[in-house]
């Protein structure tokens, strides 16, 4: 039958209202009247059924573009695609069409005549059914959006494409050792190789990292809600896909009307136990680029976060006076009296043993920088510290609504609980746990310069309360605050502060920038 009227946006157009009607027919054919079928208009999506003349009505508000294949409404899943007048755009080379995909798990499980099996019965599910008969009835359920305009259910090793570059850190990455294009150039990549060899020897087995951050969907319209969506990324796969959104994973979404805190571990629960079967015994998949079937394993290798969603994750309080969860108890910090905030300063004892702005006193704190960088410590002895804290109660205890503090434990640190993830076997010797968000630091930095050189009110850093700051501290007495007329004070300029002439050609050169994008294949 013609399709050509569904991706038709246009309701009222005379042809899309006559092709419903010749659908609706089409759908009620030797039908009782009064009978239920699911209706495809883009409310309901399959989901509910209606009758005759209420799914004539939904229909007149849209029908889902992705239901090609009227398998609910009197056409065959092995229907002939040559009568179907729709054309369908595949933007995505990489992917061939779900028919051929799901083919190709037919074919894996049941063999080449699959679809033609004597035991195939797309009727109701008895206790007998076969499975060639029960994997097409789930062929039926699939053709279902997950939600709205949610076309695409991916697979990654039913698909050839797909699963020979499930491969390619192995078997087509070029090593460079000057150059860092692909985690597998990492040295926690190499070195989680190193440490699970039964691992690395297959190539298919995923590597992942997980990503997650917070954010309010609502806009500006609630400032009282939020969501996090906590999404699986497989870093198997070539540099220009590896994280492209169509081999995103959004293993689930956290909502609530603030921040889960520490009782993110609660969501992390069910994922956590599939990592943990994953890594150890993995599941059986079949490989449509080989041809076989083989135990799929995968390992998380790192998190990707913002600094207050590192804080939920790793279990160490990033805000006080030890929030470095590098430095640790050997965090430099200062307590701001005018602004009323922490400071961490003493960042120079990580440059070289011979940098000169080890030596230097006045554009600094006043004293030279001797000491050496905190050493790093390792996973197992960050393992030892977390077992020497009590255990956390999550969720909202009756204790816990009365606000009672936890008390802290002699000598555990800034530590607020163990975090879930160390459950994992091998989380404790990879290389590298957790790393920032680059987007979140690059864009405050910047926004943090641009301001205080711009003397923009609401972003610059150069306030009268930080004036008062250096006063107190006794540095850099030339920006400390003078009196002014009456009871008003004034601010010296700094040597980065410009003028209106200095502002205006600053930013003309930014206007004259254009971004540029280098990508090494």
């Amino acid at each position: 039958m013609d399709r050509s009227w569904m991706p038709i946006k246009n309701y009222l157009d005379p042809k899309y209202l006559d092709r419903v009607d010749e659908f609706i027919k089409f759908a009620f054919l030797g039908k009782d009247p009064n009978c239920k079928l699911p209706c495809p208009c883009k409310v309901c999506n399959n989901f509910e059924d209606q009758t005759k003349e209420v799914m004539a009505n939904h229909l007149c508000r849209g029908i889902v573009d992705s239901y090609t294949r009227w398998i609910y409404h009197g056409e065959g899943f092995e229907s002939d695609d040559e009568n179907d007048d729709i054309e369908i755009n595949d933007n995505d080379s990489d992917f061939d069409s779900m028919e051929e995909l799901l083919n190709d798990v037919g074919v894996a499980n049941f063999g080449e005549s699959w679809r033609h099996s004597p035991e195939l019965d797309t009727g109701a599910c008895t206790e007998k059914e076969g499975e060639a008969s029960r994997f097409l009835r789930l062929l039926s359920e699939a053709e279902k959006s997950l939600y709205l305009d949610c076309e695409k259910l991916q697979r990654l090793f039913v698909n050839k494409e797909i699963a020979r570059d499930m491969r390619w850190h192995k078997e087509r990455h070029v090593d460079n050792k000057n150059m860092m294009r692909h985690p597998a150039d990492s040295l926690a990549w190499k070195d989680f190789d190193r440490n699970h060899k039964s691992f690395a020897e297959d190539p298919r087995n995923v590597r992942l990292g997980l990503a997650s951050d917070g954010f309010n969907p609502f806009g500006t319209m609630s400032n009282s809600y939020g969501i996090w969506p906590v999404i699986l990324v497989p870093y198997n796969l070539p540099p220009w896909k590896c994280l492209k959104d169509p081999f995103f994973f959004l293993s689930m979404i956290i909502p609530g009307p603030k921040a889960p805190g520490n009782d993110i571990d609660i969501f992390f629960r069910p994922l956590v136990d599939e990592l943990k079967e994953l890594f150890a015994t993995g599941v059986e998949t079949y490989d449509a680029f080989r041809e076989e079937k083989f135990m799929l394993r995968a390992a998380l290798l790192w998190t990707i976060n913002d600094f207050p969603a590192y804080g939920y994750l790793l279990g160490w309080s990033t805000k006080g006076y030890k929030a470095c969860p590098v430095c640790l108890d050997e965090t430099t910090s200062l307590y701001l009296n005018n602004g009323h905030k922490c400071c961490y300063m003493g960042h120079r004892h990580f440059l070289p043993i011979d940098h000169k702005w080890r030596r230097e006193k006045k554009q600094f704190n006043g004293e030279r920088e001797h000491r050496q960088p905190p050493r790093t410590l390792s996973g197992e002895e960050v393992l030892q510290q977390l077992l020497r804290i009590e255990q956390v109660e999550f969720g909202k205890a009756p204790d816990l609504l009365q606000h009672k503090k936890r008390k802290r434990v002699q000598n555990s640190s800034n530590w607020k609980k163990m975090s879930i993830f160390f459950e994992l076997p091998y989380w404790s010797t990879n290389k590298i746990r957790h790393n920032l968000d680059i987007m979140h630091i690059v864009k405050n930095v910047c926004e943090s310069l641009v301001g205080t050189l711009m003397n923009i009110p609401s972003r610059t850093k150069d306030t009268w309360q930080a004036r008062e700051d250096l006063k107190e501290m006794g540095l850099r007495e030339e920006l400390h605050l003078q009196p002014g007329g009456g009871a008003s004070k004034v601010m010296p300029p700094a040597c980065y502060t410009l003028s209106r002439l200095e502002k205006k050609n600053f930013c003309q050169f930014l206007s004259t920038i254009k971004p540029v994008f280098v990508m090494v294949v």
